[in-house]
């Protein structure tokens, strides 16, 4: 972590029953996400933990481990969110759908979908879109309104023609502008 973006470059996947291994994500790119102040003072804190109990910090490092240092098995970590989850009143929400939450609503707050494909480590916008479409019925009344103020704002439209002057659309049809 520097200076409050969090670079994500290994992932811990399980291969069959019981085993783990850490390898690239699927992206095989990683990526760089911006943090929160809270995030990053947080994770602060989880690294004075660390150091404290002699486990290593930094490059190479786990953010978090479990009790002998090691991964945290991710179904333990499921479990145990979900245990977490019931207790403060959201029945059936898995610790995955936080992910899901983080997309829906950076995408009702008009965050650009390429900015939250990034922070999800997605290939394309185009799954962002797909998967997170159900956002931006919103968004299109959003575009509309800001258009309409952006419209407004303008003394004339821009291919209303001034005394003496040439339309965009004339000079186009006049082979002027053309291909």
């Amino acid at each position: 972590m520097e200076g409050g973006r969090l670079s994500v470059r290994r992932a811990l996947v399980r291969l069959g029953k019981g085993d783990m291994q850490v390898m690239p994500p699927k992206s095989k790119r990683g990526r760089s996400v911006e943090l929160t102040g809270q995030a990053v003072e947080v994770l602060g804190e989880c690294r004075d933990d660390a150091l404290a109990v002699g486990r290593p910090v930094g490059a190479g490092s786990l953010v978090f481990c479990g009790p002998g240092g090691g991964p945290v098995d991710p179904d333990r970590l499921s479990d145990s969110f979900r245990w977490a989850a019931q207790r403060a009143g959201l029945k059936g929400f898995r610790f995955h759908d936080l992910r899901h939450t983080h997309a829906t609503l950076l995408m009702g707050e008009n965050v650009h979908p390429g900015i939250v494909s990034e922070r999800l480590g997605h290939s394309s916008i185009g799954i962002t879109v797909n998967l997170y479409s159900h956002v931006i019925p919103g968004m299109q009344t959003v575009a509309a309104d800001s258009f309409t103020r952006g419209w407004e704002v303008r003394e004339r439209p821009v291919s209303a023609p001034v005394e003496g002057e040439e339309s965009v659309g004339s000079a186009v049809a006049e082979g002027s502008g053309g291909a």
